[in-house]
């Protein structure tokens, strides 16, 4: 992402996913007559005394139970093996040769034979919410470890807040990928509207049926440039005195493109953030202010280029991830009706200072 997650390995948290664990554990090789118990044989003593209090929750483990016990010997060793495969999340990301289609709902279920273990997991999930497992907690220590500019690393535009916990997005969603529910390999905090609006129920392992890479957040940073290339600056041509702007990612990798695909990266850049008229306005005020002595096009297009510069060190503050590919077009476009128009407006502004 645009930048890594810290991975927070002993936590509270991680307990549930360690509980659900044992259960599969000790079921491994239960006989078609067992019966379900909370007590004992199959839980840890610490889940029992949760399962006492959750009949719901205990309830949706005894349906599991009762449809997994009379599977064959083999089909509970192929689920096993599904359980363990998801406690590796981070090679699904690394290594797109890795077959995922094993451990999506469908194939579980007609492993299982019915949606038991879809919705004890959707329920499972929702437990995490809950104070006992301390998530509040995980995420401000989370947040701590963030960059100094606290934005999502997955649009690098919102902020993340510390006053409040921010949503915990399933990479993998839990409609898709039920066993990695309630596993922290797979949930990463994640600004609102880049979860709710753009991701959302979004396969990111897998487009039109085939595997495609996505940056890992916990390990991998992606590395990328965004252009304006192809942009008509309005105002500036008869033919589309409305202008377009687009914006591109390169190079043109695997993870650029999902990234970019996934998040919506170019409607949202520029239907919610992008201020083409107020950046260039300030970049002319901030010129005068910090007497600029601009009196042509060169001179003018180099301070394009250092503005552009300016925020390419600081592109996690202020929306400047968009503004520092938006000021290097502005500086290398040679449209002279547009520099014209921004010199114009520079020397008024000076003009009613003086």
């Amino acid at each position: 992402m645009l930048y890594k997650y810290k991975y927070i390995k002993r936590h509270t948290i991680h307990g549930l996913n360690k509980h659900l664990l044992y259960f599969f554990r000790k079921i491994q090789t239960i006989s078609s007559s067992a019966t379900f118990r909370i007590n004992g044989a199959y839980f840890h003593p610490d889940f029992s005394e949760i399962l006492k209090n959750s009949p719901e929750l205990k309830k949706k483990f005894k349906i599991f139970f009762d449809s997994y016990k009379i599977l064959s010997d083999i089909q509970k060793t192929e689920f096993y093996n599904k359980v363990v495969k998801c406690q590796y999340v981070s090679c699904f990301f690394e290594d797109i040769s890795v077959d995922c289609s094993d451990i999506k709902t469908n194939s579980i279920q007609q492993l299982i034979g019915n949606n038991s273990l879809y919705e004890l997991m959707k329920h499972l999930c929702d437990t995490l919410k809950s104070t006992r497992w301390k998530i509040v907690d995980h995420y401000i220590e989370m947040y701590n470890e963030m960059p100094q500019d606290k934005v999502c690393p997955f649009c690098g535009v919102e902020s993340m807040h510390q006053t409040f916990r921010e949503d915990y997005d399933h990479l993998l969603p839990k409609s898709i990928y039920p066993l990695l529910s309630v596993n922290l390999q797979n949930l990463a905090p994640m600004c609102s509207i880049c979860n709710e609006k753009a991701k959302k129920e979004i396969d990111i392992l897998y487009k039109n049926g085939s595997r495609r890479s996505f940056a890992y957040p916990y390990t991998t940073e992606l590395s990328f440039t965004l252009n304006f290339s192809g942009s008509i600056i309005p105002q500036t041509d008869l033919n589309n005195q409305q202008g377009s702007w687009h914006i591109s990612v390169s190079p043109q990798s695997d993870v650029n493109i999902t990234w970019f695909e996934v998040f919506n990266i170019e409607r949202r850049y520029l239907d919610d953030y992008f201020r083409f008229d107020i950046w260039t306005s300030d970049f002319v005020a901030d010129m005068i202010r910090n007497n600029q002595n601009v009196e042509n096009e060169e001179q003018l297009k180099c301070e394009l280029l250092k503005t552009a510069k300016i925020y390419e060190r600081h592109k996690l503050r202020h929306s400047n991830i968009i503004k520092a590919p938006l000021f290097y077009f502005l500086a290398n476009c040679n449209n002279r009706i547009f520099y014209n128009s921004l010199l114009k407006e520079y020397n008024n502004l000076k003009r009613q200072i003086a």
